[in-house]
């Protein structure tokens, strides 16, 4: 070995390696308060960013709420700034959401489009009809939770741009 390249190693900081003793469960370094603190503050902002918050470990989704279980009807969870841009049918049921506070943009797979009418949005919902058994929905774009209300006969269903 040369003495530069021998130089070079003895300069450089030396490999860390981790021990069971030394591991750190960095998902439990947050304080509670402080989890839910962060978690209200994303939910003011936006519910997607909520939502990634919470997928990042399990302790985290542990303390905030599920927007899937609060009911699609809980309005802290409603995709507000969200909206849902016409794509091609044949990619059906997928469709991107675009962030009109943002300009963010996702790719989110919809299975209810593809037994669906899509008649309306009201904030950030989609409103579906189900024509064999005329029932009208309401579908969160971002969880894909749904609300089933009762049957509505005289809807007539016509196939939307989207």
């Amino acid at each position: 070995m040369t003495r530069q390249r021998s130089l070079r190693r003895s300069l450089a900081v030396p490999p860390v390696h981790f021990g069971p003793e030394e591991w750190r469960d960095w998902a439990n370094l947050l304080p509670l308060d402080l989890v839910e603190e962060i978690s209200g503050r994303l939910l003011s902002l936006d519910v997607a960013e909520y939502l990634r918050f919470r997928a990042v470990c399990r302790p985290w989704r542990g303390l905030t709420a599920d927007p899937r279980t609060a009911g699609i009807l809980d309005s802290r969870f409603r995709p507000r700034n969200w909206m849902v841009l016409s794509m091609n049918h044949e990619a059906e049921p997928h469709r991107r959401l675009l962030n009109l506070a943002t300009a963010a943009s996702l790719a989110v797979h919809l299975p209810a489009l593809s037994t669906h009418c899509h008649i309306g949005a009201a904030d950030g919902l989609l409103v579906l009809f189900h024509k064999p058994t005329t029932t009208v929905r309401l579908l969160d774009p971002l969880t894909n939770a749904v609300t089933e209300f009762p049957a509505v006969s005289n809807i007539v269903c016509r196939r939307s741009p989207l």
